[in-house]
């Protein structure tokens, strides 16, 4: 028996990082051939994100990155490693952090250069202030880069219970702030209190602290107990990014309910394999690491496959879903204003023009919106949309009788943006339609009451557009149905964009990412 893998939320830093593996490192004025070269994402925050992902858990980096052709790398690449990412800054037109990195290739040592997040101020995103992307988390990690990231991470953890884990790289000034919220601090030697105190007896705040050494022992404190963890010996190869594998390691840990000296135990393990590997990614599958500990099957989610918006090609795919004698039902996900309805009809248009009339239908999940009086007695019509303002217990109730297609006909209800409500029985899907396309918000969700729909869709489709189209989209459609212009893009940045972050956070559960270029 299997059980769901832990969900572990990481916020903080991610760069690119521009590796060179080199025989010597350059003096004055001279130029060095590098031996070899990687570009990947970096950072604390990212890096340990990855080491979570790799290990098998559910990866979540709430980071700032932008829409930069260099932050769509580090995305991409994050992406490919399994990392769910929520970008709290996707507007921003300046390259990320770019890190210049060299690795000695006879020492493994290493030197950095970066501006890491210096000048960068990123806005919080509702879903991380109002614990909405901690929702199933095990385990909380910040590293202090984005300070009001943290601060608004570790509140909202604190509030629901979820354990928060610092990476101590070095004193910033949001450490004083942030501290209380920390529950489990691990400390690189180089960090400097500012009263000059001995961090692992005088950091004040978190119960658990580690101080690591590099190959040294690691020292712990948990109250009044401590005591040190060995770092196994390994002919090291590369250290860039142990540390960051160590505290990603610690995560995983920690998301296990181990405490900290035996999370300490597992961490160093992982975290000297990687140093024995030469290579920012190369010890993720390298022969043994099967064998690490906290390693779970599956090691990471499938990355889906993306592809342009191309009508007639997806039409051919959507056709190819079905068979004799075989309803499918396939879903059409993205964050409000990404095109969901327009995509779902034209589809469906397309589908009954190749196939034959009747060969397709489309039902929104937006017919089980919980009437505005429901919502008003509940407290909740101020941000209509979310996640807790839907009946997801009579959505998944009606996609398990469209799979079986036993019955003549299927009434689905639908929302009328005219009116603000669902209205019940208005969709008539007959028995003998061959496909039903799906098209909601939170068919990739699986938190809460959502975990109903695990397993109800044949295939999903996350439709991905650019963040400032989408939101134009959003604001003009409230504009058409009744809001001022000022009305429509305060509800837009504010209730819609809570929703669109939650909704980007289920993105790589799909099985096909649809891009739509305008």
């Amino acid at each position: 028996m299997t059980t769901e893998p832990p969900v572990g939320v990481f916020v903080g830093l991610a760069t690119l990082d521009v590796v060179h593996r080199v025989e010597a490192l350059p003096g004055p004025d001279e130029k060095v051939g590098a031996l070899a070269q990687e570009v990947v994402a970096g950072g604390p925050a990212a890096n340990a994100a990855v080491t979570f992902a790799a290990l098998g858990g559910r990866a979540r980096l709430v980071t700032a990155l932008g829409r930069h052709p260099l932050a769509r790398t580090v995305a991409a690449e994050l992406a490919a490693q399994g990392v769910e990412v929520v970008d709290a800054d996707p507007s921003r037109e300046e390259p990320p952090a770019v890190s210049g990195v060299r690795v000695h290739a006879g020492t493994a040592e290493r030197s950095v250069t970066s501006v890491n997040a210096q000048g960068q101020a990123a806005s919080v995103p509702p879903a991380l202030a109002g614990g909405e992307l901690l929702q199933g988390a095990a385990v909380l990690l910040v590293d202090g880069h984005h300070p009001d990231l943290a601060l608004a991470g570790a509140r909202a953890a604190r509030r629901a219970g979820v354990p928060v884990l610092l990476d101590g790289g070095s004193w910033k000034p949001v450490l004083a702030e942030l501290l209380p919220l920390v529950d489990v601090a691990v400390c690189s030697a180089v960090l400097r209190l500012p009263d000059g105190g001995d961090v692992l007896a005088d950091l004040p705040g978190p119960t658990a602290v580690a101080v690591t050494h590099g190959g040294a022992p690691v020292e712990w404190r948990v109250g009044e107990r401590s005591g040190a963890v060995e770092v196994p010996a390994v002919d090291a190869a590369d250290t860039l990014g142990a540390g960051d594998v160590l505290h990603g390691a610690a995560a995983m840990a920690l998301a296990a309910g181990l405490d900290l000296p035996a999370a300490l135990e597992a961490a160093v393990r992982v975290a000297a394999f990687k140093c024995a590997v030469p290579g920012a990614r190369a010890w993720i599958g390298a022969p043994g690491f099967a064998d690490l500990p906290l390693r779970r099957e599956p090691a990471r989610p499938a990355v889906p496959e993306a592809v342009e918006l191309d009508l007639p090609a997806l039409t051919r795919r959507a056709v190819d879903l079905t068979a004799p004698g075989r309803r499918v039902l396939l879903g059409l996900v993205g964050a409000p204003g990404a095109g969901k309805s327009t995509l779902g009809a034209a589809l469906v248009a397309a589908v009954n023009a190749e196939a034959g009339p009747g060969a397709a239908v489309l039902v929104p999940m937006d017919g089980f919106h919980c009437a505005n009086s429901r919502l008003e007695a509940l407290g909740r019509r101020d941000r209509k949309g979310a996640p807790d303002t839907f009946d997801p217990g009579g959505f998944a109730a009606l996609l398990r009788r469209l799979r079986t297609a036993e019955e003549d006909v299927v009434l689905a209800p639908e929302f009328r943006r005219e009116i603000e409500e669902p209205v019940g029985s208005a969709l008539p899907v007959p028995g003998e339609v061959p496909l039903v396309v799906v098209e909601g918000n939170y068919l990739l969700l699986r938190e809460g009451p959502w975990a109903a729909l695990e397993g109800l869709l044949d295939a999903t489709w996350f439709l991905d557009v650019d963040d400032d189209l989408r939101v134009r989209r959003l604001a003009r459609r409230h504009e058409q149905f009744g809001k001022s212009p000022e009305e429509a893009l305060a509800w837009t940045l504010g209730s819609d964009q809570v929703n669109a972050d939650v909704v980007l956070a289920t993105r790589p559960r799909a099985d096909l990412v649809v891009r739509w270029v305008d």
